[in-house]
């Protein structure tokens, strides 16, 4: 398998995981909306269909359900083996280490650290701006390897996904304020 199909294989991987697991929580979301309940809008008891009617809402969000934990498990596992593809590509080229977008490492590390920071804390303000700070420097990191006019194999998915994820990412804390 050549370096370039490798590095196309870790990318489409990576995309498809992400796009099932929006999927999956997007399919969560309507299993939720598809189950009728005392209270939400505003309806009483009184107000709910008859039984037989919620219980063909049930069934519908149970197989809702059912379709999310499928999706969700895709998602994973196109995830791990994307991330296992990141290794045995940067193996196969561990001659050409000058080459490697060490910049675009070190941005995943900082998306890994954005991300972690803002599932532990509340985004306030001054918080916002630090994740924006930290997004900032990977997507900047990024760019400055995509520029590079010689790369190794390994680097170059790694470089395009942290593009991606910090456009992403960024996107999503900016539209949160």
């Amino acid at each position: 398998m050549s370096h370039r199909l490798l590095g196309v294989l870790i990318v489409i991987g990576l995309v498809v995981a992400g796009v099932t697991y929006v999927h999956a929580q997007r399919t969560y979301f309507w299993a939720l909306l598809s189950t009728p309940m005392a209270g939400a809008y505003g309806t009483s008891w009184a107000d709910l269909p008859p039984p037989e009617i919620r219980a063909e809402g049930h069934a519908r969000a149970k197989a809702l359900h059912a379709e999310a934990r499928w999706s969700l498990r895709v998602s994973f596992a196109c995830a791990a083996l994307s991330l296992a593809g990141i290794p045995v590509a940067a193996w196969r080229n561990r001659r050409d280490v000058r080459s490697w977008h060490w910049l675009s490492f070190l941005g995943v590390g900082l998306l890994v650290a954005a991300a972690t920071i803002g599932y532990l804390v509340s985004l306030n303000g001054p918080r916002r701006a630090g994740l924006l700070a930290l997004v900032a420097l990977a997507l900047a990191a990024s760019v400055i390897d995509l520029r590079r006019g010689k790369y190794g194999a390994p680097g170059r998915p790694v470089a395009w996904l942290t593009m991606l994820l910090s456009l992403l990412f960024g996107f999503v804390l900016l539209s949160d304020a």
